[in-house]
Formats: C-alpha cells, sequence, structure tokens
C-alpha cells in the first residue's frame, strides 16, 4: 500500500512539472524574444552614464561653465562673511583679556590657555580669509577668460576672425585657464599646510599646559 501510494504521488508530480514546462513553452512561442529585466546593478550603470554624459554636456557649455563660476563666487562670499563675523568675535575677546590683565604681571593659567587658543583660531580664520579673497579673485579672471573665448567663438562663427586668430587666441585662453586653475591648487595646498602647522601647534600648547 505505501508502495502504491510513493508511486501515485511521484506521478502526479512528474504530472504538475511536465504542465508547468507547457506553460512556460507555449509563453515563450507567444513571446520568442523576452526581454530579462534589467539588474539593479544595470540600472545603476545606465544612470551613472546618462549622469556623466549630462555633466559633459554643461562641462562643454561656456555659458553654463560660467553660471557654476558665478555659483562658485557667492559661495564663497557666503562664506567669507561667515568667517569675517567669527574674526570680530575672536578678535572682540581676544582684546577684551588682554585689556584686562594689561596691568597684571600675570594671567590664571585657564586665561593664559583661553588666550592662546583665541590667538590660534585667529590666525586660522585670517588664513582661511586669504584663501577665499584668492579664490573670489580668480573666480573674476577664470569668469572674463571663459567670457573672451565665447566672443572669440562668435567672432569665428561671423567671419570677424580668421580660423588661425581664433586657434591662436582660444589656445592662449584656455592656458591662462590652466594657469588660474593652478594658482587655485597651489594656495590651497599652502592653507592646508598652514592649517596642519597651526593645528599642530595648538596640541602642543594644550598639552604644554596640561602636563608642565
Amino acid at each position: 500500500m505505501l508502495i502504491q501510494s510513493t508511486t501515485r504521488l511521484g506521478i502526479l508530480l512528474l504530472m504538475a512539472s511536465f504542465v508547468e514546462l507547457s506553460d512556460l513553452a507555449s509563453a515563450q512561442s507567444h513571446n520568442p524574444d523576452p526581454q530579462p529585466t534589467p539588474r539593479l546593478e544595470e540600472y545603476e550603470t545606465e544612470k551613472i552614464k546618462d549622469e556623466f554624459l549630462s555633466r559633459l554636456k554643461d562641462h562643454r557649455s561656456l555659458a553654463h561653465r560660467k553660471q557654476s563660476v558665478i555659483n562658485q563666487y557667492v559661495r564663497y562670499t557666503n562664506i567669507y562673511k561667515e568667517q569675517e563675523k567669527e574674526r570680530e568675535e575672536v578678535a572682540s575677546e581676544l582684546s577684551t583679556l588682554q585689556k584686562q590683565y594689561a596691568s597684571a604681571g600675570t594671567m590664571p593659567n585657564l586665561t593664559v590657555i583661553r588666550v592662546a587658543h583665541l590667538d590660534n583660531n585667529l590666525f586660522g580664520i585670517l588664513s582661511m580669509l586669504e584663501l577665499l579673497e584668492l579664490r573670489m579673485s580668480l573666480s573674476l579672471e577664470e569668469y572674463d577668460v571663459l567670457s573672451r573665448i565665447q566672443e572669440a567663438e562668435r567672432e569665428f562663427k561671423n567671419k570677424a576672425l580668421s580660423k588661425t586668430d581664433y586657434r591662436a587666441e582660444e589656445r592662449q585662453l584656455r592656458e591662462r585657464l590652466f594657469q588660474l586653475r593652478l594658482a587655485e591648487r597651489l594656495g590651497f595646498l599652502e592653507w592646508q599646510l598652514s592649517e596642519a602647522l597651526r593645528r599642530i601647534e595648538q596640541k602642543t600648547e594644550s598639552l604644554k599646559y596640561k602636563y608642565p
């Protein structure tokens, strides 16, 4: 009896499998070239490629690049205002403490630490302001150079500028763009070095008073 039940169960499973295979074959006959569902990785890859091509198009557009320069100038200006406000606050507190103990022979240790901390922070803020001033100045010149390239292209299209003169002027202007970017990079590296030394000095001062 057990053997007969097992045999019937096996036959039923085989029949069910045959029906499923038949349904699959029928579906494929109606759609001989089914499109597989794209995997998440493929979707993300296509999305990144589209974003890359879009950014490449913007990169080639002088109008878009000029707008980007304006946006970064606005960003630098806002940061500059914030840093200038912080500089005034730090300088005011530092001046108050120095005046308070100007006639005294010594300062309490906590006050000495605070003064050193404020002085170090003030140096860092001034360094940041210098970097922002450089970047703002370079942004103005970059916008001007891009505008001159745009004007040269316009004159070339209107046949007001020969191809030889256009190529020479464009090459000269793009070389200037490279110099501006190099100057910005060097200025940033100089600020990074200055900031690293400032933080080391600040750490050294704090350890000196912590472990006399």
